[in-house]
């Protein structure tokens, strides 16, 4: 049977009948956090014999076949499955087709044999070749570098690691910040935590690249895994190769320090800090009471990836020239806030209100075209009166005189209440319902009902085919369509209608 096996390249878009040996690397669980981190499957990496690399996929329905079958590093063998083209965005791998799991599919584990197929191989970028992919969501590519810092967050209200910074120098001397967040920075900081110590060096996989302020950001994504110093060969000869150019003292001796919990203030403690501070960007946890909604900027506003340019009766995309783009109806809620040592106004965006109302801002917008158009909506209404704890996010903005607002990056109802996990980076006020593929500038909701229609089937699509499972899933994980770098006040200078 060995001699009718193909290899990867071979491999033709279609359901085949032909065997391929590959060695798993790597599966992780691939979760639509669009929908509260709905499981759709399991996404992997394979590598043959003749060392390319392929992405395999099994939908959930087909997990229970599987998945107690899969072991990383171990050899398989593989037949009676379809090969389909891979998806242009969030690519895992440079092949243009990958393997997907069939009812039919045979995954038998093989002892190693004759054939060499390697046990480790990463799709690394050069700091050049990561800025050009920044923004793009087009590819997911692995980084190694040497760690220079890390900084570990805490949320005392989950009592989880929130966030993990972690100041990476590149082979080429230049510097960046790996991004990680919630379950996955959990994950990396339990890690840390049991090496007591802070790596050298650091190899992540499946990194999203993003620029913000002018920095490039490496965020993790659901596929990212985390390697240190000696755990791999990749990682062990960069080691050696950091001792060759330091004479040798290469050992770590920086004992991690494991998690900062973010302070908790009053209202007034905040104002304070202000004051007194020099400008910077941090979080706090602040408990208060929402006593009213200010309206006079609206509730919503329409989002797109792109700049939408209104017409009479259309919108249109002047980067992508669509003259039919469609845009998304977000919240930007404006709440008014008093602990009783001070008050405040607190801006919320589409995640936590979408939350809090149970409701979508597109659905609200359509109950209210027939209704009444100068009150806010009932299901807005409702949280006033209620006591929530914020995690609010500052930027040196806000230590100027020109700030009004703070913006809401969570709202916990309840201490033991996490929030739906969002991997959108360090720079997410909320927003990462999804839109149209084409995500970052407010406009006014002056907007026809069959826009608002339109925007909602978009939302309320969904598919079954697994082909999409990666791109759906990492979709959701880096679409960021707020802007925090923008301060909350620039927001309001497009004022969306008042319903």
């Amino acid at each position: 049977m060995e001699t009718s096996n193909v290899h990867f390249s071979a491999l033709k878009a279609g359901r085949t009948v032909q065997t391929v040996v590959g060695r798993l690397l790597r599966f992780w669980e691939a979760r639509n956090v669009k929908k509260g981190g709905e499981l759709m499957g399991v996404d992997m990496r394979l590598l043959d014999e003749k060392a390319t690399l392929m992405q395999g996929s099994i939908s959930v329905h087909r997990l229970n076949t599987f998945k107690h079958l899969m072991h990383e590093g171990t050899l398989y063998s593989i037949s009676n499955f379809d090969v389909t083209c891979s998806n242009h965005h969030f690519k895992l791998c440079d092949s243009t087709i990958s393997i997907r799991f069939t009812d039919f599919t045979k995954f038998v584990e093989i002892p190693e044999t004759t054939q060499q197929i390697p046990k480790e191989s990463f799709k690394f970028r050069n700091h050049e070749e990561l800025v050009a992919l920044a923004n793009t969501n087009s590819d997911l590519p692995d980084i190694i570098g040497e760690v220079t810092m890390i900084r570990t967050t805490l949320n005392e209200q989950t009592q989880k690691t929130q966030r993990i910074m972690a100041q990476i120098r590149l082979p080429s001397t230049d510097t960046v910040c790996l991004s990680v967040f919630d379950g996955l920075a959990n994950e990396l900081h339990q890690k840390l935590e049991l090496t007591g110590l802070e790596p050298r060096v650091i190899l992540a996989t499946n990194i999203n690249p993003k620029f913000l302020s002018g920095r490039l950001y490496l965020n993790a994504t659901s596929g990212s895994h985390f390697y240190f110093d000696n755990e791999m060969d990749a990682t062990a000869s960069f080691c050696k190769d950091l001792g060759t150019k330091d004479g040798g003292h290469s050992t770590k001796v920086a004992t991690y320090k494991g998690a900062k919990k973010l302070e908790t203030v009053t209202l007034a403690e905040l104002h304070d800090y202000l004051l007194r501070s020099a400008p910077q960007a941090i979080d706090f946890i602040c408990k208060s009471r929402v006593t009213d909604i200010q309206s006079k900027n609206g509730w919503c506003y329409i989002s797109c990836s792109k700049k939408l340019q209104r017409g009479s009766s259309s919108f249109t995309c002047t980067t992508c020239h669509d003259s039919k783009a469609v845009g998304v109806i977000r919240y930007r809620v404006e709440l008014s806030i008093s602990d009783g040592t001070d008050k405040a106004v607190f801006v919320a965006f589409d995640t936590d209100m979408t939350r809090l109302t149970n409701t979508r801002a597109a659905d609200v917008s359509i109950a209210v075209q027939g209704g009444i158009q100068n009150e806010l909506p009932q299901v807005i209404k409702g949280i006033v009166g209620t006591t929530f704890t914020f995690q609010l996010k500052l930027t040196e903005y806000n230590f100027t005189s020109k700030h009004q607002s703070f913006t809401i990056s969570r709202i916990f109802e309840t201490p033991d209440c996490l929030p739906t996990p969002t991997f959108d980076g360090d720079d997410m006020p909320g927003d990462n319902m999804p839109g149209i593929i084409c995500g970052s500038s407010k406009y006014s909701t002056d907007h026809s009902e069959k826009t608002l229609s339109s925007g909602n089937e978009y939302l309320n699509s969904n598919t079954n085919d697994h082909s999409t499972l990666e791109t759906e899933e990492t979709d959701g994980i880096t679409n960021t369509n707020d802007d925090p770098s923008v301060p909350t006040e620039e927001h309001t200078a497009k004022k969306p209608r008042q319903t």
